[in-house]
């Protein structure tokens, strides 16, 4: 179990130290041992504790591996460690020097050329030259490492004649690569190609060194060079005399670390001081008192995440990891940790209220603390506010002996430091002693939230509204004034209610719940946005309420957790305060966008309240949000929270075949049975590696990337033979994925039976056994050829003769088809011009005797005009439906909406005489013959209009719907007299008519010509119709048509 605490700063300007967040590992996280000598970090992200004589650990931020002598490490008494340009890991020892190449360590002692195996110093310069210090014998040992494979090798001595018997304790080269070299006498500098035997400086005491003894170089961003001794720290000053300056707030203790920070903050300590920072003139102590481990610290370190690394000497580590959140408790002053109530004042003075510790107020110096004998009614104080006029406003919960009430602190006596308050209670009008919060609205009145409703105050006299009025639930945690001047008042189970000030009569409360959309009835905070809307922190989410409807937010779309119990805005985003932390809700883009962006900020990522209380939060005067919780006061730090992604370090770690671990180099290539592989990974990184998520995919298996997982492995059984990529990435939380995955290539060889060699032997044989069967067959079949040869001769002169006479028969039948076409064409065109002449006579001869015509004959002449029109009507149909087969033109997109309103003009004489109504919608552009279309439409629309009711004017509507097959489907539907369903089949034959000849006009083709359009285009028709109630057609076309004609 990784254990976590507080850290506390101590600023020597001020008396208040802030208290941030430390994760702390031990032996009980897997620490070797809690006594740390030393720390690295490597190329690869992994971080390197040295300890006292338990090995060296390895750590990836989840898993503390171990290196022991029982691992091939030289001695478990571990002195410093460092890395050469090939990611090798040098370590020095108490007995001489392991370096470790990620796979195996290779052991350097006294029989590989090293003066002493009692290592002290260990350098890699820029050239690849390893340096090593030992022993108290002034030599310096080198060996050239710029070869990957040093195996073999030995140390060069250096021998330096002024330094017999000293100690070498520090090794080091600046940005202009000269070599800097810490003794017990003083400190050796040479510069760059100089024969460092001879050609260097010393400085001591004299140059202004603080004590003789250098331990520690550290060039900082700054260009500055500093220095750790034995008595404190130093900087280099080149150009100047003394050439080394005491730093200000040096202090003459041992240096036993010296780093620099990524905020150019420089840390050191010494081993039994605990730890000091410094920047900008500013000192702060790190010590037990201020929540470090032990004030026993051994080492330093920085990752290239900028998290500091602190070993102490027999209490683990601590990893300092920024101070986005900084905690004030009682240790500052506070009166006690539990804080209910927090309010910024007029001056700049932060006020909270506490559980048994009264109220206190901040001024920027230390905390200043009222109780019940400063005049509050009880030591817990659940609400703070400072009116228009500067009093502060202290509600308090009524306690055992304590009857609590509101109290008020006058400006002119706060001012003049007469810290006196004035109580009030029940006996003076309050609904009830125990009040949990505080509101003045914009007439100045104050409002107070008690256990037994509310309570208004405007200055005289005080006025309840309880449930006796129609509150649903006493209990108010929470008040707010919309843009309308109504007053909402947040229950502790009874919902929201809404209070109507300005209604002179009628109810004046309206009580809204979960009924009405509400996320729960249990709310603890209220708060209005710049455009109206309500937010409304409940026991189920957050409720935000236009006014008409509720859009509720809850874990499901990224809170950490439904119950809430404050909210405050800030800029850009809103913030929630819950019993695991605080949530920032993006709410420019919520508003912009609809879209929810909550990030949640927990005892990981450095809120070391971790529960939050009613409406206790507030904003400094330099725009800093602070939280009451139950640990006290947490500052947010606003310019702390920078969008800083560092992306985590993904590694491969091991790889394993059928469960047995080999490495990544042999893990190339495998038989076909060597088919079931594992892959673990990591992604390092130390701020808050339970945050980090993987995704998977093997390249030739996978065809996707794998689910969101925390798994830090995954297994593959059964692979096929083939080439595969295995892919792993990872993110911190919701962050971007890392843009380059890890990748490991790789083959498995099919088994010899699916090679290539094998397929064209088996290919070989085959057709080799395929000619042997095929020849000892030919000799068999070319005797039945002959014997079938003979019969097929006969039968296919049997069946010539019979294609020629089918033939013959085809040609006669596609002769008499053309002949019948073209004489119902020619007869009914030739029938045309004498039946024209009878009409146009027999109409002459009617008009002629007109007036001598009586009875009978008139009678015979009116039936003889209305045969003739008859044959007319039916000569006319007889030449429509011959052209559908016989005149052809080809298809092209034809608008039909085009096409309707042309046949509509043809009959706008017919609607009109009708007292009509043709409604059409949006209809399509097909491939058609547009002739054949107006032929069409022409028939179905006029027998719409000649098929209607008596005296009823006839409505026709055409529509259209989109089919799923490439096909469209019109409907023509009319209110006319309609027909029997079970002369369907019958509709569409020439010549049958459904009514009586003299009671609709017409020759009985036009349904028949219908469908004869509608089957020449590759469709199909049908009706629908019930007598009495009209008919609907269906004619469903193709977009697209297949040929041009």
């Amino acid at each position: 179990m990784i254990v976590l605490s507080c850290l506390f700063f101590l600023d020597v300007q001020t008396v208040l130290a802030q208290s941030y967040y430390f994760k702390n590992y031990t032996m009980e996280d897997g620490l070797a041992q809690d006594q740390v000598q030393c720390m690295f970090q490597d190329s690869k992200g992994y971080v390197w504790i040295g300890t006292n004589g338990a090995g060296v650990n390895r750590f990836d931020g989840h898993k503390m591996g171990v290196f022991t002598t029982n691992d091939g490490l030289v001695n478990n008494r571990i002195n410093m460690i460092t890395e050469d340009g090939f990611g090798n890991i040098w370590i020095g020892t108490g007995n001489g020097i392991s370096k470790f190449d990620g796979t195996q360590f290779h052991n350097y002692t006294t029989k590989h050329g090293l003066i002493a195996n009692e290592i002290s110093e260990i350098f890699v310069d820029d050239k690849q030259t390893l340096w090593v210090g030992s022993g108290n014998n002034g030599v310096i040992c080198t060996m050239d490492i710029s070869e990957k494979d040093g195996v073999g090798k030995s140390f060069k001595r250096v021998n330096f004649e002024s330094l017999d018997n000293q100690s070498i304790t520090m090794i080091g080269q600046d940005k202009n690569l000269n070599l800097w070299i810490g003794t017990n006498i003083g400190l050796i500098k040479c510069e760059p190609n100089k024969d460092i035997r001879t050609e260097f400086d010393l400085y001591t005491v004299d140059d202004g060194l603080p004590n003789n003894l250098v331990s520690y170089i550290l060039h900082a961003s700054s260009g500055k060079i500093w220095f750790g001794t034995n008595e404190g720290i130093c900087v280099y000053n080149e150009e100047e005399q003394p050439y080394f300056s005491v730093h200000e707030l040096n202090v003459e203790i041992p240096c036993y670390g010296l780093i620099e920070d990524k905020t150019g903050q420089i840390w050191y300590t010494s081993f039994d001081a605990g730890v000091r920072v410094i920047k900008d003139g500013e000192y702060n102590h790190l010590k037990e008192e201020q929540g470090l481990l032990s004030h026993h610290v051994f080492s330093l370190m920085c990752d290239h995440e900028g998290n500091v690394w602190i070993g102490t000497y027999g209490d683990g580590v601590s990893v300092y990891t920024g101070k986005l959140f900084e905690l004030y408790s009682k240790r500052n002053g506070l009166g006690d940790d539990f804080i209910w109530a927090l309010h910024t004042d007029s001056r700049g003075n932060i006020w909270s209220g506490s559980d048994i510790g009264g109220a206190s107020f901040f001024d920027g110096q230390k905390f200043t603390n009222f109780n019940y004998e400063n005049g509050l009614g009880s030591n817990r104080a659940r609400a703070i506010l400072e009116d228009n006029q500067g009093n502060i406003w202290v509600g308090t919960e009524k306690v055992a002996i304590y009857s609590g009430g509101v109290a008020v602190l006058s400006k002119a006596d706060f001012v003049k430091g007469d810290y006196t308050f004035k109580n009030y209670t029940i006996a003076d009008g309050l609904s009830h002693n125990s009040v949990y919060s505080i509101f003045q609205d914009k007439q100045d009145n104050l409002w107070f939230g008690t256990m037994n409703g509310v309570t208004k105050y405007d200055g005289k006299e005080f006025k309840t509204i309880t449930s006796a009025d129609g509150f649903t639930n006493n209990r108010v945690y929470a008040i707010t004034e919309d843009n309308q001047g109504n007053i909402w008042f947040g229950t502790g189970g009874g919902g929201l209610i809404k209070y109507f000030p300005k209604k002179k009569s009628g109810q004046k409360i309206q009580t809204i719940t979960t009924a009405d959309g509400l996320a729960s009835n249990d709310i603890r905070t209220i708060i209005q946005d710049t455009i109206g809307n309500l937010w409304i922190g409940t026991g189920g989410g957050i409720s935000i309420y236009n006014g008409i409807t509720f859009r509720n937010i809850t874990t499901k779309h990224g809170l950490s957790s439904d119950r809430l119990y404050l909210m405050i805005f800030d800029d850009d985003y809103l913030w929630l305060g819950s019993n695991v932390g605080v949530d920032r809700l993006d709410y420019k883009r919520y508003m912009k966008t609809g879209k929810i962006t909550i990030k949640n900020y927990g005892f990981l990522e450095g809120f070391i309240g971790v529960e939050t209380n009613t409406n206790a939060v507030c904003k400094d005067t330099s725009g800093n949000i602070l939280f009451g919780t139950i640990r006290g006061i947490v500052k947010y730090n606003p310019k702390e929270d920078v969008a800083k992604f560092t992306e985590p370090l993904m590694r491969m770690v091991e790889l394993r075949l059928n469960g047995d671990m080999i490495s990544f180099e042999t893990g190339k290539q495998f038989e076909y049975d060597q088919n079931n592989l594992t892959f673990e990974y990591i992604g390092i990184t130390y701020q808050t590696p339970e945050k980090v998520n993987y995704q998977y995919m093997l390249d030739g298996f996978d065809s996707k990337w794998s689910y969101v997982t925390k798994e830090t492995y995954v297994s593959y059984s059964n692979l096929p033979p083939g080439e595969f990529t295995f892919k792993v990435r990872s993110s911190i939380g919701d962050e971007l994925w890392s843009p380059s995955p890890v990748e490991h290539h790789f083959v498995i060889f099919p088994p010899f039976w699916q090679t290539w060699w094998f397929y064209i032997l088996s290919v070989l044989v085959t057709f080799g056994g395929i000619f042997t069967i095929v020849k000892w067959r030919e000799k068999r079949l070319h005797r039945i050829r002959h014997m079938l040869e003979k019969k097929v001769k006969e039968r296919t002169q049997e069946l010539n003769e019979k294609n020629d006479k089918l033939e013959l028969i085809t040609i006669e039948l596609q002769r008499s088809n053309k002949a019948l076409e073209e004489f119902a064409y020619v007869a009914s065109h030739d029938l045309k011009e004498p039946l024209r002449k009878i009409r146009v006579f027999g109409e002459r001869l009617a008009m002629s005797i007109e007036n001598s015509l009586r009875g009978k004959d008139k009678e015979y002449m009116t039936k003889m005009n209305d045969a003739a029109s008859r044959m007319k009507n039916l000569i006319d149909s007889l030449l429509m439906y011959s052209r559908v087969s016989t005149r052809r033109s080809p298809y092209e997109p034809t608008n039909l909406n085009e096409v309707v309103q042309g046949v509509l003009s043809d009959l706008e004489i017919s609607i009109k005489e009708s007292k009509g109504k043709v409604e059409v919608q949006d209809l399509p552009v097909i491939e058609a013959d547009k002739l054949q279309m107006q032929q069409l439409f022409q028939n179905l629309i006029s027998n719409a209009l000649k098929f209607r009711k008596k005296d009823v004017p006839p409505e026709v509507t055409v529509t259209c719907t989109s089919g799923q097959n490439g096909d469209c489907k019109f409907f023509v539907k009319d209110n006319g007299v309609g027909f029997n369903v079970q002369y369907l089949d019958k509709l569409f034959k020439p010549f049958y008519r459904l009514h009586g000849k003299y009671e609709y006009e017409g020759t009985g083709i036009g349904s028949s010509i219908c469908q004869k359009i509608v089957e020449r285009h590759g469709g199909d028709i049908t009706a629908e119709s019930t007598e009495g109630a009209g008919t609907i057609f269906i004619v469903t076309l193709p977009l697209k048509q297949k040929e041009k004609f």
